[in-house]
């Protein structure tokens, strides 16, 4: 049976029906976040909560005098035809993903966290990429301790397996789009004060697709890259109310020498910031270290990026939104004068930035873009994203959204205009705690895409239903 098959969207609208009708609430709600093991269910605790959002059964329960506990999670299910990743690869397929967790609180001082998940992709029309399938495993299993609780802040120390997500996600993201998440295991020290968060980490990246079809190298649990140390700081300034200040340094380390080695360091802020008319955004980051290939000569590392972008909401019915951004990452311009200059992304929300078919990535690339946002309805949602991309150096390669070289001409005779992206997207909340998302985006190949490989192709479609409980 093939994604085409209409038996199946019979399955699908009526799993859609079901779920919406049923299991969802008549409330609104947003306890939600993007890490689930921030949820916020303190509505619970009043004296006159009322259990009225799909799910609040299982939240904030008293178990004896001390513990409190927590359950829920999360269905997902979305159809996409077109092409991602790779402009040289199509499919038509459905993705399914469930996601649970249990949370537990011991007098306020310490927690445990556990969270799973099953993801998989079925009716495919070529082999599912690793990031699509992963079968029953821990996204989050940890313990929290909290140190210090004190009148100007607590500190709370954490270790075992924990999703991060921090800032505007550009470096540090879940990577919630994908089917599967990104997770790492490690340890975090987190301070929370009167005007400042800081956290500190050590960590080991877990890597997506030790799961596969067929069981070819299956694993009973994910385990971490035990060659790559991630580190670093994030601190957020939280002094004024209409403006967050985030400060970072994050460290990666690869040291398998049978691939290319390397110590990149990223020094990095971000401003967030509201005025009376104006609304601004602006991140940028250097990166510095050394960088090894296979079989060569050691490199210095020197590269970086930077976000700018204004916007203005307007006074106007559908309360519309108008964003301008320049999106900048170093590529490499020269392969032998020593120095490696394309700038390393770590590990971010790519598909959110740099165009929802997922060609592109922060790396050696220049992006000018327009995001226009509506709210014709308090229940719907409405955007539009413009793209226009160019290489940042033309003798450098394109790189997708998962960092992996897709075009490349070391002459750079095929220039630097890789093209335009087009996104649509309306999102509409069916129920609380339910939604769907229906996005449409058009690629219109430059110069560089038809000289190195052909068109990258055109159109991709999708339609996203989510339930969280």
């Amino acid at each position: 049976m093939t994604s085409r098959d209409p038996s199946l969207w019979v399955r699908v609208a009526a799993l859609v029906l079901l779920s919406c009708g049923i299991l969802c609430g008549s409330a609104r709600a947003q306890s939600h976040q993007g890490v689930f093991y921030n949820n916020d269910f303190s509505y619970l605790e009043g004296p006159d909560a009322v259990d009225t959002y799909l799910g609040d059964a299982f939240k904030r329960r008293n178990v004896g005098p001390l513990v409190t506990v927590d359950g829920g999670g999360e269905y997902r299910m979305r159809h996409q035809s077109g092409q991602t990743a790779n402009p040289n690869r199509t499919n038509d397929h459905l993705l399914h993903r469930t996601r649970l967790y249990f949370n537990a609180e011991v007098d306020g001082w310490f927690r445990a966290y556990v969270e799973g998940v099953d993801a998989v992709s079925d009716f495919d029309d070529v082999a599912p990429l690793p990031i699509d399938e992963n079968r029953f495993d821990a996204l989050n299993l940890f313990g929290d301790v909290k140190l210090w609780d004190g009148t100007r802040g607590s500190m709370v120390f954490r270790a075992g397996r924990q999703e991060m997500l921090y800032g505007a996600q550009r470096l540090l993201s879940p990577l919630d789009w994908w089917n599967t998440r990104r997770t790492f295991d490690g340890l975090t020290a987190m301070w929370q004060g009167d005007e400042w968060d800081v956290d500190a980490w050590w960590s080991r990246p877990v890597p997506f697709g030790q799961h596969v079809v067929g069981g070819v190298t299956d694993h009973n649990f994910d385990a971490p890259d035990q060659n790559q140390e991630f580190s670093g700081v994030w601190a957020t300034w939280k002094r004024y109310k209409s403006h967050k200040f985030d400060f970072y340094y994050l460290r990666l380390n690869e040291y398998d020498p049978t691939v290319s080695t390397f110590d990149y360091n990223t020094l990095g802020f971000r401003w967030d910031g509201k005025g009376s008319w104006l609304l601004w955004e602006i991140e940028a980051g250097c990166q510095f270290g050394d960088f090894s290939p296979v079989d060569a000569p050691e490199l210095t590392h020197s590269a970086g990026f930077y976000t700018v972008g204004l916007g203005h909401k307007f006074d106007l019915p559908f309360d519309p939104a108008l964003w301008f951004y320049f999106d900048y990452a170093s590529g490499d311009d020269n392969p032998n004068d020593g120095t490696n200059r394309t700038f390393n992304q770590l590990f971010p929300l790519g598909h959110k930035y740099f165009g929802f078919m997922d060609f592109i990535a922060r790396q050696n690339i220049e992006d000018w873009n327009v995001r226009l946002t509506a709210t014709p309805h308090e229940k719907v949602k409405l955007l539009m994203w413009y793209h226009v991309f160019h290489l940042q150096s033309a003798s450098d390669s394109l790189y997708n959204a998962a960092g992996v070289p897709i075009r490349t001409d070391a002459t750079g005779a095929s220039g630097n205009d890789v093209g335009q992206e087009l996104d649509f997207t309306a999102t509409f909340l069916l129920k609380p705690r339910c939604d769907l998302l229906l996005g449409y985006s058009h690629f219109f190949s430059g110069p560089f895409l038809n000289k190195t490989g052909g068109v990258a192709g055109e159109d991709f479609y999708y339609g996203q239903f989510r339930v969280r409980f």
